[in-house]
């Protein structure tokens, strides 16, 4: 296993659930050796892999040469997007915290309130406004594309509202690329093999973070080294998707992602899309959740210890979150009772530490078995580690599972209701149906 980056610890895996992992391991890399080949089911969707050195680095140059260019001040970036669209990119803000200007979200939702709360922070702003669909056809985005692009259009009038409009779509079709071409606005590619939910660390990613000041090229470093390293080393995305198949095929049917930092919550949200949308179909899969430690276990901490035994528990342990870490004073309270000096001079790391080592052992106890991914830091460079592990353990994992890890079906069904009940041309008749069965 690495020792620098990333690693997995299975200590606390139960002793059945191990002996299956182990026997894992053998169809675990052959299926990675099929993912590396893009011999494997779905290849014609592996562009993912390996992409800082196949074509990240060139394009995120020409990134930075574009925003070396742009002709109006700004400092706020508004990103519209859904699900891959969006997720990776709030991960990264909402984990390192560190940009010279606001990055704003939306076109994940329909909620007016939500979408006000946006346009009035912008009055504050000069914007760009980011929109990412790769048919721009997805409604949400669509409805909040029409609405920010109305806003700039009547604050900046139309010329100008194009030069703040960046638009990352298909390299060749869709209404949004149509709109770039016919308003010489800015427009990116979404590569044609890779998937939305693979895309963070594409232009997907790429643009929104680098306008917003992130260090995309650490992003693609760290991402890079996981690709490099897992050729010649032991690969822990492989002992990562064996152990997990190993407790699915011993009834545990739930995964709950546990992380120690509220910060984490939007990566552990980017988390469970790769793995629910990759993994539900056929009537398999491993639902997944998540849990804020220690905030959730005065919510859920009672069901993990006690509540029914078809779950497993993945800790995302981080050894050094590049922050300042807090020292708790001497207990300022009255001696009434027990005092607490036991906490004075600890750091508030220190018993981050504490609760996920205690956390550990009685989940455990009480029967439910758990692993934890520890990454030794949080950092773009880290990011990119942790984005392209994950990624690649899905891969391997939809393959133990007998899926196929990189289509989404499924998830077309609600999308084209919604397009009929909403008036798409073309569409008539099923609204109608639709309709009829809501009435």
């Amino acid at each position: 296993m690495l020792k620098t980056m990333l690693k997995i610890d299975t200590r606390f895996i139960h002793k059945d659930i191990r002996k299956r992992a182990d026997d894992l391991l053998s169809p675990a890399c052959n299926a990675f050796s099929e993912l590396v080949a893009k011999t494997c089911r779905g290849r014609e969707w592996t562009g993912f892999w390996n992409y800082p050195q196949q074509q990240g680095y060139e394009v995120n140059k020409g990134i930075d040469s574009y925003i070396s260019t742009i002709p109006h001040a700004y400092d706020a970036v508004v990103l519209l997007g859904i699900g891959g669209s969006l997720q990776g990119v709030q991960a990264v803000h909402d984990a390192l915290r560190k940009t010279r200007l606001r990055l704003l979200f939306a076109g994940y939702h329909l909620s007016a309130g939500m979408t006000n709360a946006v346009l009035e922070q912008l009055e504050q702003c000069q914007p760009l406004l980011v929109v990412v669909s790769k048919s721009g056809e997805t409604l949400e985005t669509a409805v909040a594309f029409r609405v920010f692009r109305n806003y700039l259009e009547q604050r900046y009038r139309k010329h100008e509202a194009c030069q703040r409009t960046i638009v990352v779509t298909d390299p060749d079709s869709g209404s949004l690329r149509a709109f770039s071409n016919a308003n010489n606005c800015q427009a990116f590619s979404i590569p044609a093999d890779v998937g939305g939910r693979y895309s963070v660390l594409t232009a997907v990613g790429l643009v929104p973070l680098a306008l917003a000041g992130y260090d995309t090229t650490m992003l693609l470093q760290g991402a890079d080294a996981f690709y490099t390293q897992m050729i010649n080393t032991d690969n822990p995305a492989v002992i990562y998707a064996a152990t997990r198949n190993a407790a699915y095929q011993a009834d545990k049917h739930v995964e709950v992602l546990s992380y120690c930092d509220p910060h984490l919550r939007s990566l552990a949200a980017w988390w469970q899309q790769l793995f629910g949308e990759s993994e539900g179909k056929d009537g398999k899969g491993i639902l997944p959740t998540t849990m804020a430690l220690t905030s959730d276990l005065h919510a859920l901490g009672q069901y993990l210890q006690d509540g029914r035994r078809n779950m497993l528990e993945t800790f995302l342990v981080v050894e050094d979150m590049q922050s300042a870490s807090t020292q708790v004073p001497t207990d300022p309270l009255p001696a009434v009772g027990q005092r607490q000096d036991y906490l004075a001079n600890k750091t508030m790391q220190e018993l981050n530490a504490i609760a996920i080592n205690s956390t550990r052992l009685a989940h455990h106890d009480g029967g439910v078995p758990n692993m934890s991914i520890i990454l030794s830091r949080l950092d773009a460079y880290g990011l990119g580690y942790l984005f392209a592990f994950w990624q690649t353990a899905c891969a391997i994992s939809g393959a133990l599972l007998g899926v196929n890890p990189f289509d989404q079906d499924g998830v077309e069904n609600y999308k084209r209701n919604m397009l009929a009940l909403a008036g798409k041309s073309g569409l008539e008749s099923e609204a109608e149906k639709l309709r009829s069965r809501l009435q």
